[in-house]
């Protein structure tokens, strides 16, 4: 992320230190965007290994945030072609991570998968399994099959 400071300056460029210093000017309507799970401060949940704690110089560089939201009913519902089970089953997931209960995340891209292997072979539990729970700790599979069995009834 140091490499970007001075390309976020507003005259700033970009030097490649690997080609001999080349410096290169950023086309004036060149905007750069940035995402962090975890607003720069690093991670102390351990949902995001690795994630560093950025310099508050660094952060300043950019000017506008804004926060995504997890996605609601209808978005869910378009991702997964209207599988109502799936629907469910992640807004209570959403709802067990952000209050700590299960430390795993649910993505679009799970249930993408999740929705995809189901229409495969028709099985929601044993789709759910194979993309989901599968890749949880023990604690969190716990409560996702419990998650999971209320939803399926």
């Amino acid at each position: 992320s140091y490499v970007l400071q001075r390309l976020l300056e507003d005259d700033g460029e970009l030097i490649i230190t690997e080609d001999g210093g080349r410096r290169i000017k950023p086309h004036p309507m060149f905007r750069i965007v940035a995402t962090a799970n975890t607003q720069g401060s690093g991670d102390e949940t351990g949902h995001y290994n690795g994630a560093r704690v950025q310099s508050a110089a660094f952060l300043d560089r950019f000017t506008v945030w804004s926060e995504a939201t997890y996605l609601g009913r209808w978005d869910v519902l378009k991702l997964v072609d209207n599988n109502e089970t799936i629907a469910d089953y992640y807004a209570e997931h959403v709802s067990a991570f952000i209050g700590s209960s299960i430390r795993l995340p649910i993505t679009p891209r799970g249930l993408v998968s999740w929705a995809e292997l189901n229409k495969v072979i028709n099985d929601i539990e044993v789709s759910f399994e194979a993309t989901i729970l599968n890749r949880a700790s023990e604690a969190d599979r716990a409560v996702m099959k419990g998650i999971m069995d209320r939803v399926a009834a």
